[in-house]
């Protein structure tokens, strides 16, 4: 898109909104996958699971039945 979606006319911006609701999912993530990421965007870890123990403790054992 050449223009910043807020430079639009109201019109507009509800015709492109209407566009992108009315999009199949998978094409919109064709579409997205081909966007440049912004610099100040950093994609997500792969875990986000932060393991917090103390020092020298050990997992407690699961219990089975």
């Amino acid at each position: 898109m050449k223009k910043k979606f807020s430079d639009l006319s109201k019109a507009e911006q509800e015709e492109i909104e209407l566009w992108y609701h009315n999009m199949d999912p998978r094409e919109l993530d064709d579409l997205m996958s081909g966007a440049k990421l912004h610099p100040g965007v950093k994609p997500r870890p792969k875990s986000s699971k932060k393991v917090s123990r103390k020092p020298g403790t050990a997992p407690k054992p699961r219990a089975t039945k």
